[in-house]
């Protein structure tokens, strides 16, 4: 009993620490599916092949095989990588405990990787039969190729290689954030994978996560009691153009349908911020896809993925 309560305690501790505390940015606070080698918020750890458990932060993946193509889903050469649940944990130390293994971020039904087809790197050309083009969330010039985790992208690389979420045809895809203690602003981008098909999200918390039995968190996400909170949208357009989209909803349809991309950053894309300001008790969210793709009866919906990325706490 000691030894587990000793363990959520020391979770809570090193999860409640404030950002100034870390002279990087600290990946309990954020998800980027990559490594940012920007100078003051460098992200490292996060890029998909960093599964060295004796790492100071790594992956574990599950191995499902990506889909095969078909005849009505001629182009399945997107750039998503094996696996649809992920976690990424954390090697921690406790003068009390020793050595601890802390789950942070946890990815059901999710791929990793690009949605991009592999056949063109201009997303706006790379098009499914149905005539569908590819939605895309911009990067920033620090950002490194998700799948080394090392070598760094230019702002006009091609889109196959930036590291985003790509959540499935499927209600139950989702992302889970780390156990906190402290919760101000939940941030994060976000834009239906396929530019005619829109795909709806919702952002929710739980407040009881600790098991009253053995003082530890719960980490059986499913078994949480998750509600819905209200969070307000804002279209960008270029990465500079910002207009408010919705004001404090609890649910958003995303449905990007511009394929107006001459160039690389011509597209637009959401982004999405839910203030909490949540002190001193435990509290975790999650970001749930609730729409399905009814066209396609293919878990992987086609491709029509809903893409996130750049997921800051």
């Amino acid at each position: 009993m000691r030894k587990k309560k000793i363990l959520w305690m020391a979770a809570a501790a090193l999860l409640a620490l404030p950002l100034g505390a870390f002279t990087k940015m600290d990946v309990t606070r954020v998800l980027l599916m990559n490594d940012d080698t920007n100078e003051t918020w460098a992200v490292s750890g996060q890029g998909y092949y960093n599964t060295n458990d004796e790492a100071e932060v790594y992956w574990n993946h599950s191995s499902e095989a990506l889909p095969t193509a078909t005849q009505s889903q001629p182009l399945w050469q997107l750039n998503v990588l094996p696996g649809i649940t992920h976690t990424l944990y954390q090697n921690a130390y406790d003068e009390d405990v020793g050595a601890v293994k802390l789950k942070l971020w946890q990815l059901n039904k999710c791929r990793a990787g690009s949605p991009a087809t592999l056949s063109n790197a201009n997303p706006a050309t790379a098009r499914f039969a149905s005539g569908r083009g590819r939605n895309f969330i911009p990067w920033s010039g620090k950002h490194s190729v998700a799948f080394t985790g090392s070598t760094l992208m230019s702002q006009t690389a091609s889109f196959q290689f930036a590291g985003m979420i790509s959540m499935l045809n499927s209600t139950n895809a989702y992302v889970v954030s780390p156990f906190y203690t402290d919760l101000g602003t939940i941030y994060g981008d976000a834009v239906n994978g396929w530019t005619a098909c829109p795909v709806s999200f919702v952002i929710e918390v739980a407040t009881e996560t600790i098991d009253g039995n053995t003082f530890s968190a719960t980490n059986d996400v499913d078994s949480l009691k998750w509600r819905a909170i209200p969070f307000t949208v804002f279209t960008v357009k270029g990465k500079t153009t910002v207009a408010l989209e919705a004001e404090e909803v609890k649910s958003f349809t995303l449905n990007q349908n511009s394929t107006a991309n001459a160039n690389l950053w011509g597209g637009s894309f959401y982004r999405f911020r839910a203030t909490l300001n949540w002190r001193e008790a435990p509290i975790r969210f999650r970001i749930r896809r609730t729409s399905l793709d009814t066209t396609t009866s293919n878990e992987e919906g086609g491709g029509n993925y809903l893409i996130l990325d750049n997921i800051l706490a």
